[in-house]
């Protein structure tokens, strides 16, 4: 594979610098308030000039909005796009039923943390993925190295100070971010920083250490840069990956000219595709002062302020005879002038037609009543008297604390282990010893964080569920699931009750509707990173500008979870989740003692009157 430089751009300035200062691709969004007016222009520009073009939707689109999206789509493709920058499963499903042979491309904030991950994304027919910038060299190294698709790295953009895929700010998560990190915080203080600023991330000064990770490809991606930014970040690492002074991405043709007596002066020029164009001129006088081949030859080469390049010229000229050399310029014009129309023509294609499959009817039954612990402390008998259909425990401490699950066994309560977030291939031993114990224990499910451990899981011998960290939003990736095996799926807490409800549940469907939400998962200690130590086994919150305070929590291996101020309540209406068509309504325990625990599950179960002092409905009771 030939080295690859892509960019992104938001206006048509930003495509035009990106294309002038040498990228191969651009990638542009979908303006909400523009339509497809902008990406057509986007397209429009690209085809002639030989520069693929990508739409970028980062977003996690409902059923709605997907059937919103389709025919717009299907318009572009037609219009000539070349392909997608994608992270959402469902999203890629209806994407490839539109557009069979279209690029796709896994985006940044996608978090393909590991080459399973790759190999899952390469299982749906993925073209290309582009790791995220949060990766540690070792990491992205061994990912170049073993994904069966090709991947790139981000040379230049914005770093969030967690990772995107995880980020429940503002809806982030579903791609809609406001960018509330940008506000004044404060750790356990009055707001007084912006410590969770987005911080400029280049790849610069690790670009030996890239060369020997066998990197190949390379974006630059910030959509809200100026030009000028664009300009000078895809000129420098176009320089970069050749070695020398950057030049924009041009379309290579050749001339041919042929000058014969009593004949057209005829001049043809054919570009790498195979188009050709041919044209006529006046016929040719004789002279003893006749062009040399060389003169008329030179004509060609002079293609400044086009973006052509002759990659070559030949002339065949009668004995005797002369053409002036501003009809040979004009005829060169007139050529390249046909061939830019004949290349902006969109390419033939087959675009297919979106179909959302069949709907299920929804369940009839009022949904299960499970329980998800963020420790094994919080497990205790009297829990376990309240049989909770299903009870979510963390993989990690089984090995230490296993026996908290004896009297959840003894009532014949299903257990399932959940896995920490984030995960890397370099943690597969500790992930192989956790599997281990929780096979001794006689646990036959584990809860994924992401796509990649599906396939590892199931070879494991595992039912496989998915957890928190996999944010569905749409009927099309819950059918991408099911085709995978999984046995049930926890829907995204950003999804309102009535969008639910239209949901086609084509496997058993989970909701949270008790707890503290994960607003942000950091890879690193965020402690470390903002206070200079590590301090996160203390209790620390986040504290806006609004006074509400977020428990930063450590997570497994030092890394770190913001979560919400307030917990999500619905145990006075309970009732609202019949007829949604889900299996079961989920409790998540984040910082509850035991006692607590068992209070919230009672009066989810209708036996108690627990409520807590600050909650919230969450988004679930938005239309």
């Amino acid at each position: 594979m030939s080295r690859f430089l892509l960019s992104s751009a938001g206006n048509m300035a930003g495509i035009a610098a990106a294309h002038q200062s040498g990228a191969d691709a651009v990638c542009f969004p979908l303006p909400r308030n523009e339509g497809a007016v902008f990406a057509r222009e986007a397209i429009a520009y690209c085809l002639p000039r030989g520069v693929r073009s990508l739409l970028f939707i980062d977003s996690r689109p409902t059923d709605k909005e997907l059937s919103a999206l389709a025919p717009c789509i299907a318009e572009l493709c037609a219009a000539g796009l070349d392909g997608a920058v994608l992270r959402d499963a469902g999203l890629f499903r209806m994407f490839k039923q539109i557009f069979p042979d279209g690029l796709v491309h896994i985006s940044p904030f996608a978090g393909v943390n590991t080459v399973r991950a790759a190999k899952f994304w390469y299982s749906m027919g993925a073209s290309h993925i582009w790791l995220p910038p949060f990766l540690s060299r070792e990491r992205t190294a061994y990912i170049l190295r073993n994904s069966p698709v090709p991947c790139g790295v981000m040379a230049e953009g914005t770093l969030c100070f967690g990772l995107s895929e995880y980020c429940a700010m503002t809806a982030g998560s579903r791609g809609d971010c406001r960018y509330e990190c940008l506000s004044l915080y404060g750790i356990s203080e009055k707001p007084s920083e912006r410590i969770l600023n987005l911080q400029p991330h280049s790849m610069k000064p690790r670009r030996e250490d890239l060369e020997l990770m066998g990197a190949e490809s390379f974006c630059v991606f910030d959509l809200n840069a100026s030009p000028e930014w664009t300009a000078e970040k895809t000129r420098e690492w176009r320089e970069i990956i050749d070695g020398g002074v950057s030049a924009p991405h041009l379309v290579d043709v050749k001339f041919s000219c042929l000058i014969q007596a009593g004949e057209p002066v005829r001049v043809a020029v054919q570009d790498n595709d195979g188009n050709v164009v041919r044209v006529k001129g006046p016929r040719p006088s004789r002279s003893e002062a006749a062009p040399l081949e060389a003169a008329i030859n030179t004509q060609f080469y002079k293609l400044g302020g086009t973006f052509y390049n002759c990659a070559g010229a030949r002339s065949h000229i009668g004995g005797g005879l002369t053409v002036p050399l501003n009809v040979i310029a004009e005829l060169r014009k007139s050529a390249l002038d046909q061939l830019t129309e004949l290349r902006s023509k969109p390419p033939r294609r087959t675009v297919g037609i979106f179909h959302a499959g069949a709907k299920y009817l929804p369940r009839q039954e009022a949904p299960v009543i499970t329980v998800w612990v963020r420790h094994m402390s919080q497990l205790t008998r009297k829990l376990s008297e309240l049989k909770p259909a299903l009870v979510y425990v963390p993989l990690m401490e089984l090995e230490e604390s296993g026996e908290r699950l004896l009297s959840f066994f003894e009532a014949k309560i299903p257990v399932c282990a959940w896995m920490p977030r984030g995960i890397g291939d370099d943690e597969r031993s500790a992930l192989h010893k956790a599997l281990g114990a929780a096979s001794s224990l006689g646990i036959k499910c584990i809860a994924a964080p992401c796509a990649g451990y599906f396939d590892l899981l199931q070879r494991s011998g595992f039912d496989v569920c998915s957890d928190g960290g996999i944010n569905v939003t749409n009927s099309q990736t819950l059918k991408e699931y099911k085709r995978l095996g999984l046995k049930s799926v926890l829907l995204s807490h950003e999804l309102p009750l009535n969008t639910v409800r239209e949901m086609s549940h084509v496997l058993d469907t989970e909701l949270q509707v008790y707890g503290r939400v994960p607003l942000a998962f950091c890879e690193r200690c965020f402690m470390k990173t903002a206070k200079g130590m590590c301090a996160c086994d203390n209790k620390s919150e986040l504290i806006d500008e609004q006074g509400a305070r977020a428990p930063i929590l450590r997570e497994y291996k030092c890394r770190t979870g913001i979560y919400s101020p307030a917990k999500l309540f619905w145990g006075d209406r309970v009732g609202e989740f019949n007829n949604l068509g889900l299996w079961g309504i989920r409790l998540v325990f984040i910082t509850e003692n035991a006692i607590e625990c068992v209070a919230v599950t009672e009066r989810y179960m209708r036996r108690g009157r627990y409520e807590p002092g600050e909650y919230t409905r969450g988004i679930l009771e938005k239309i």
